[in-house]
């Protein structure tokens, strides 16, 4: 029984990802969740006052993502086979994350867009014949992850809010409101890199830095807003 979400194997992520994507409520989510791991079909005749006691050990499941753990470094589409980012983004460039994935998760959480989750997904795998993250082919890319089940694509969504909960966690001088002060959880899921220090500093306004690797950007940032 995983009791948090680095704990989900692939498949239960996946079953996880398509019970959270259908809008139930918080609670038929602990149900169907524990159902699915345990196949305890009784669930649904305990008399509402008991299950809060039967599900405590995964209301996780319905609290913000702190998956960090990647859970399919690859995947094949259409005979092409795509590399996921590191743990916890480790490898991602600072182009990836804040020119091209962030944007594209704040506006799949905003909108409910399947273009936006087809951007993110491709903004966060790059072709293994490539090696590299090529932002020119993330357009090309896109077309491909559309035929992507719905419920992998939310999982890798998942994925990805729980690397930015990671990142603030780890960085929260980069991560900063719009008042200055860290980052907090918003009611979208959004807190976005405060770049305009960093940009006058002459941290990110060239392509060397969008080619960098995310961390030492971060930690850049990071050393800029704290002088």
């Amino acid at each position: 029984m995983p009791t948090e979400w680095n704990e989900l194997t692939p498949e239960q992520l996946l079953t996880l990802a398509t019970i959270i994507d259908g809008g139930y409520s918080e609670i038929m989510v602990h149900i169907l969740f524990l159902r699915s791991l345990t196949g305890a079909e009784v669930l649904y005749s305990v008399p509402q006052r008991f299950l809060p006691g039967i599900v405590k050990h995964i209301t996780w499941c319905t609290q913000e993502s702190n998956l960090y753990v990647q859970k399919f470094p690859e995947i094949e589409i259409d005979g092409v086979l795509f590399y996921g980012t590191d743990d916890a983004l480790c490898n991602a460039t600072f182009d990836m994350f804040y020119l091209h994935a962030e944007p594209a998760y704040y506006n799949f959480v905003k909108e409910n867009n399947i273009e936006y989750l087809n951007l993110l997904c491709a903004s966060l795998y790059f072709r293994a014949e490539d090696g590299i993250f090529a932002p020119e082919k993330v357009k090309k890319n896109m077309q491909l992850f559309a035929k992507v089940p719905r419920e992998k694509k939310i999982a890798i969504s998942l994925f990805f809010s729980g690397c930015k909960k990671f990142l603030h966690k780890k960085f929260p001088f980069a991560f900063v409101s719009q008042g200055g002060k860290n980052a907090t959880t918003t009611d979208d899921g959004f807190s976005s890199l405060r770049l305009l220090d960093a940009i006058s500093a002459g941290i990110s306004n060239n392509e060397n830095t969008k080619k960098a690797n995310l961390y030492e950007v971060l930690v850049r940032i990071e050393k800029s807003m704290k002088k």
